[in-house]
């Protein structure tokens, strides 16, 4: 009931804009990355609560707003996020990441106003490019926020399907030139593999206990948009600049003891890089 209201919503707000009609303007999905139970539980809590939504032309809109505190009372539990460590509500970035795909086919319609993109530990898939991810988290002020630009309402509908993609439908007025089209290309400045292997010492973590985080490579990179009309490129502009610091690979050990000499003695013989 709840969303043939919504829908009906909608319609009547398209009516009484210039263009009597609204239509699917993009649809845009993601595959997920994991299928455990809290996984499962923090996609299908946060793709709920965001569907059905309407941003009004000129209003700005807050992921963190919306989906509230990642904690257990708010219906979230501990899952891999896309750096592959368990976080509570782990999962929720790709639901922010799949919505910012799907709002950037709309072009210049949308302007963001805060997004945060993971780091060169990104190991989750569902973006091809990193700089494409929308991290998000309530805890650390690190929010997904966008601002409707365009002449009408817009009109979110969420979902999963059978073969776990994620799913964003965005509904609007169609009022862009249909010879015109907007692309966007990555290009990469510099590369750096990492050299060697770490090890540092965990405090937290019980003597023997061992952790080890694969390599990352590094690199510079520019993000572009460009503008075409009947397929000649007439606009080019640079939208961010991004560096990534090369990691090698790493082992935390635990050095936690009874004995405090036992602890600090592990401790230096762990913090060293070779």
């Amino acid at each position: 009931m709840k969303k043939i209201f919504a829908l009906t919503l909608i319609v009547a707000m398209m009516l009484c804009s210039s263009q009597a009609f609204a239509s699917v303007m993009v649809v845009t999905g993601t595959p997920t990355y994991g299928d455990s139970e809290g996984m499962t539980q923090n996609l299908t809590h946060a793709i709920e609560t965001l569907n059905n939504q309407i941003i009004e032309k000129g209003k700005t809109f807050s992921i963190n707003e919306i989906l509230g505190p990642r904690t257990e009372d708010n219906g979230y539990a501990p899952a891999l996020n896309g750096n592959g460590v368990e976080v509570m509500g782990g999962g929720v970035s790709q639901v922010a990441t799949t919505l910012y795909l799907a709002l950037k086919e709309l072009g210049e319609g949308i302007t963001y106003d805060e997004r945060h993109t993971f780091g060169s530990a990104f190991n989750a898939g569902y973006a091809e490019d990193v700089k494409d991810t929308a991290l998000t988290d309530y805890r650390h002020g690190l929010d997904f926020k966008f601002t409707n630009n365009m002449d009408t309402p817009i009109y979110i509908e969420g979902y999963t399907t059978d073969d776990k993609q994620v799913v964003f439908n965005i509904y609007g007025v169609e009022t862009r030139p249909s010879n015109r089209s907007i692309s966007f290309e990555s290009v990469e400045l510099e590369k750096k593999e990492p050299e060697g292997e770490k090890v540092v010492a965990d405090p937290s973590a019980p003597v023997g206990e061992i952790h080890v985080q694969s390599a990352h490579t590094g690199y510079r990179g520019e993000y572009w948009k460009i503008v075409k009309v009947d397929g000649v490129e007439t606009e080019r502009e640079r939208l961010n600049k991004s560096t990534y610091q090369a990691v090698p690979k790493t082992a935390s050990v635990g050095t936690a003891a009874d004995n405090p000499e036992i602890s600090n003695e592990i401790g230096r013989a762990s913090c060293r890089e070779r």
